[in-house]
Formats: structure tokens, sequence, C-alpha cells
């Protein structure tokens, strides 16, 4: 059953979870994007980190909004055959919008353009393929439950589904800053493609799917790398 959240939109509530949950993590995106270091992005004591952090803030922010009123049914996060299937699906679309966006930013910048996220292999040699696992469940639920969920479920009643929409995509651009120049415009456009198939489908399992499989590939290539 698919469940639609009719309360008003609550700023003080917005404004504490979005500061809780990520306040800490936009200003450690925007300090490493200033410093232009991106190296150790994708250490074990970075991941480790990056682990607690989210169980710790997930567990408080829950407790905050459960307090007022939102229930797990009002993310539709409940997974079924057929919203896996969408979410191989979304993440096919997104490998696919990673290329053209390498190709239109090539275009326009010539071939020295550094299209690559910014990654070092050598950073996860030797990971322990369980904290790998953990993290590409913990971190896609984290995130699609709030910055695509909850945001635009919290802004759409209240400002309109484009506003919220857009909003959760410059959350989502805004947390990645980390990951170099290029990555923006093609999390920019990955997240707006997420939120119009969340509203569309008022489901948000296939962008939890397309999320953990994205994080999956990079982690586990660069373990092995």
């Amino acid at each position: 059953m698919i469940y639609t959240r009719a309360v008003r939109f609550n700023r003080i509530e917005f404004t504490l979870v979005l500061g809780i949950a990520f306040g800490l993590l936009i200003d450690l995106s925007i300090t490493s994007l200033l410093s232009h270091h991106q190296g150790g992005l994708f250490a074990n004591a970075h991941l480790t980190r990056l682990l607690s952090y989210e169980l710790m803030v997930g567990t408080a922010v829950a407790m905050i909004l459960r307090h007022n009123g939102w229930r797990l049914p009002h993310f539709n996060v409940y997974p079924t055959l057929g919203a896996t299937g969408a979410g191989v699906l979304l993440a096919a679309a997104g490998v696919v919008l990673f290329y053209a966006c390498g190709w239109i930013v090539t275009l326009i910048f010539g071939t020295h353009y550094d299209t690559h996220l910014h990654e070092e292999p050598a950073l996860l040699s030797g990971s322990a393929s369980l904290l790998i696992a953990m993290v590409c469940v913990v971190n896609p639920l984290f995130e699609e439950m709030l910055v695509c969920a909850y945001v635009i479920g919290a802004l759409r009643r209240r400002f309109g589904v484009i506003v919220a929409i857009n909003f959760s995509a410059i959350l989502r651009v805004t947390l990645h800053l980390d990951q170099g120049a290029f990555a923006l415009l093609w999390l920019g456009l990955i997240g707006l493609l997420c939120g119009y198939v969340y509203v569309s489908t008022r489901r948000l399992w296939p962008l939890v799917v397309a999320h953990m499989i994205h994080d999956f590939v990079v982690l586990s290539h660069l373990s092995f790398a």
C-alpha cells in the first residue's frame, strides 16, 4: 500500500532534521572542496566513521520524526520484486547518464577536462567485506529516506513538487561536493531523476536499490583494485 503524508509543513522540524542529519556532512563536503583535498574519502577509517555517524544520527532523527507523527510506511521504502527491478534499471540509467555527462563536459571543455570521480584505488586495499556491505546498506537507506523521501514529502504540500524535487537534488549535490567538479553535474541530474521517479511512483525502494548498486560497484572496485 502507498502512503502519503497529509500534515502541514513544520519549519522547525525540517530545519532540525536536516541540521542534525547533514550539517556536519555538508560542512566537511564544502571544506574538502575548498581545500582541494579528496584523498581518504574511501579509506577504511572514513567509511567506519561514516557508518557510525549515520547509525547514531539516523537513530536520533528517527526519534524526532516519530515524535512528530512520521512512521516508516510514510517513506514507502518496503521492497518488492518489481521495485527491485526498477532500481536495477534506475542504476543502469545512472551509468548512462554518467557517460553522457562526461561526453558533454568533454565536448564543451575539451579532452583535458577531468571527468572522473575523485577516488584513490589504494585506499581501500584489504578492506573488510563486511564493512563494505554494511556501508552499501546503511548509506543508501540513510540518504534516500532523508534526502529524497523526507525532503520531498515535507516540502511538496507547502511549496509544490517542483520546489521539493529541486531542493532534494541541490541537497544531494551539496553532500557530495568532495567528489570533484564533474560529479556536481552528474549528481545534480541524478538527484532530479530520483526525485521525479519517487514522486511518480511513490516508492523509495528503487532509489535505494540503485544507490546500493552504485556504492557496491565503487567500493568493491576500489577494494580489489
